[in-house]
């Protein structure tokens, strides 16, 4: 799997930690699916990860709202969904010629439990203490990779 990292973020204002060492933003080809997946740190040093469809899906361009949650389970529940927002360097975009037809779907890890790098001190002192690290990000967008290709597979099979 060719992944491509890169850090950018200066988190000289975040306290140490994991994320200190960690990539800003990862992405990839998903060798079992063929779909685009990618990793990125938000403002507050805690990581998203995101997987993009095509136009052939049955959830392009469907809002994150409107796909019944027990569809989709991923940690904290779909948060994101649109177009390529941004460049294909830096935003929730890839690099393939198709970035305007990409449909991406993502989550956050900022949820109760969920370790925010900017509100690392705050959270400790009241139990909120796991850190969604690059690994179990990864391992999170593979399965939103994976559930998403399944519904394609079976939307094609009533077809």
């Amino acid at each position: 799997m060719n992944k491509i990292e890169q850090t950018y973020i200066d988190k000289t204002s975040l306290p140490n930690g994991r994320w200190q060492e960690e990539p800003d933003r990862i992405s990839w080809v998903d060798p079992e699916t063929g779909y685009h997946c990618l990793i990125k740190r938000g403002p507050l040093g805690a990581l998203c990860g995101y997987v993009a469809i095509e136009k052939s899906h049955s959830y392009y361009e469907k809002h994150y709202n409107d796909i019944d949650w027990q569809e989709i389970e991923i940690h904290g529940g779909l948060t994101y969904s649109e177009h390529c927002r941004g460049d294909a360097e830096f935003g929730i975009c890839h690099l393939t010629e198709n970035n305007d037809e990409a449909w991406w779907f993502g989550f956050d890890c900022a949820h109760l439990n969920d370790l925010v790098p900017a509100y690392e001190s705050q959270y400790n002192s009241i139990g909120y203490d796991i850190y969604r690290d690059v690994q179990y990000v990864t391992s999170q967008v593979t399965s939103l990779a994976k559930q998403l290709k399944e519904k394609e597979q079976n939307d094609q099979e009533r077809d």
